[in-house]
């Protein structure tokens, strides 16, 4: 089996998670979006070969780093449970960060342990070259696109004003995309589109997860991808209050118009 593992998929979906559930040593160890990543976005904009080489070594330094007993720079959420969300609400129903980035040393692993790490938008933007040059697994998970579009608006994210500028560089079309004279819904349900017909396309190279799946059927659907895992409290985001429903009738329209690719997934 591949030990080297990526977890993507469309942002708000569930990508963090997935990476909670997989980060289980001593068999396996997941980690949150490596901050090399941003440094190499003028550098390989337009050399994803040349990214898919760097991730290669990135994982090998990475994997030498916990053998040896290193620190690794990782993102661990504050309230020291596993970190399932990037937000945490507040009580005047705000939101606020709910990690932080520190070094995580691994006391006892494997030799041979599955190494994952995530990374939304950036791999998703490389997806073509990483699925032709063979190296990785490939983990995709998606959500409802309602749900996800509901999320976008709810949290203060780029996402929330129709862009991903974390990919841009890399995937031409996506800021296309985000540079539309369009409603911000109509924006957003293009970009939702963009992630789930690329992950269509290319369907037989990776492995596709529904989050709500993984809500209902945690171990069935994570053991059914023959790696390690650990129970973690999972809460059906797509039922939360926090969601503005009088947005909901607005962002049917334009997944209806801007989204076909949604009904391949939630017929």
């Amino acid at each position: 089996m591949n030990r080297d593992v990526l977890i993507t998929g469309i942002p708000r979906s569930g990508t963090t998670l997935l990476t909670a559930l997989l980060d289980c040593p001593p068999a396996s160890v997941a980690i949150g979006e490596p901050s090399a990543l941003g440094a190499w976005q003028k550098r390989f904009a337009n050399d994803h070969g040349g990214f898919t080489r760097a991730l290669i070594e990135l994982f090998r330094k990475v994997r030498e780093e916990i053998l040896s007993k290193s620190p690794v720079r990782d993102r661990v959420s504050i309230d020291g449970e596993p970190l399932t969300n990037y937000v945490r609400r507040t009580a005047d129903g705000g939101t606020c960060k709910s990690y932080v980035s520190a070094d995580r040393i691994i006391d006892h692993v494997e030799r041979d342990f599955v190494l994952l790490m995530k990374s939304p938008v950036i791999y998703t933007a490389v997806l073509p070259t990483i699925v032709s040059d063979g190296h990785f697994k490939v983990l995709v998970i998606i959500r409802d696109p309602l749900a996800t579009l509901l999320s976008w608006n709810s949290v203060n994210f780029p996402i929330s004003k129709g862009r991903l500028p974390a990919g841009e560089l890399y995937w031409p079309k996506l800021r296309e995309v985000g540079d539309l004279n369009c409603t911000l819904f109509e924006r957003q349900a293009r970009i939702w589109e963009l992630f789930a017909s690329r992950y269509l396309e290319y369907q037989d190279s990776i492995i596709l997860l529904r989050y709500e799946d993984l809500v209902a059927h945690q171990f069935a659907v994570v053991d059914s991808l023959k790696l390690p895992r650990r129970a973690v409290d999972i809460k059906d985001m797509n039922r939360s209050p926090a969601y503005n429903v009088a947005k909901v009738s607005a962002i049917r329209e334009a997944l209806a118009k801007y989204s076909p690719t949604s009904t391949y997934y939630y017929p």
